[in-house]
C-alpha cells in the first residue's frame, strides 16, 4: 500500500495513459477529490464518479499526451513565492498547494500568492 496519497494519484494517471485505459480507479481522499475536481474544470479529465471509497475517473482520448510529474515530495519539499512564479514558472501548469487551498498556476499568480508545487501537468 503507498501511504504517499498524491504520488499514487500520479501513478496511476500516468499508467493509465501509458496503457491506454479509459476509466481508472483511485482511492476516496479529500485531497484526491479536490485535484479531481480542478482537473475536471480544466478539462484533463471528462468526468468522475464516486463508489463506495473510490473515485473512477473517465479519461479523454484527446489528452493520452498528457503526463503527470510530482514535483514536491515529503522528503524534498519546494516552496515557491509569487515572484517566483512569475519569473520562472508562468507558462507551466502546476498545480499549488497554498494557504488557500490546492489551485492552479495562473490562479496563483492573479491572486499574488506562492505555494508548494505538488504536480506539474505537461
Amino acid at each position: 500500500m503507498n501511504l504517499d496519497i498524491i504520488s499514487d494519484f500520479v501513478a496511476k494517471f500516468n499508467m493509465g495513459r501509458i496503457r491506454k485505459v479509459n476509466i481508472i480507479k483511485i482511492k476516496k481522499t479529500k485531497i484526491s477529490f479536490k485535484l479531481l475536481t480542478i482537473l475536471y474544470n480544466e478539462g484533463y479529465i471528462s468526468n468522475f464518479i464516486i463508489k463506495k471509497n473510490f473515485f473512477f475517473v473517465f479519461l479523454p482520448i484527446k489528452n493520452c499526451f498528457i503526463k503527470f510529474y510530482r514535483y514536491s515530495t515529503s522528503g524534498n519539499r519546494i516552496f515557491l513565492s509569487y515572484l517566483d512564479l512569475l519569473r520562472s514558472h508562468k507558462n507551466e501548469v502546476l498545480i499549488l498547494s497554498t494557504s488557500q487551498g490546492l489551485i492552479l498556476t495562473n490562479v496563483a499568480i492573479k491572486k499574488k500568492i506562492g505555494g508548494e508545487p505538488i504536480i506539474k501537468i505537461i
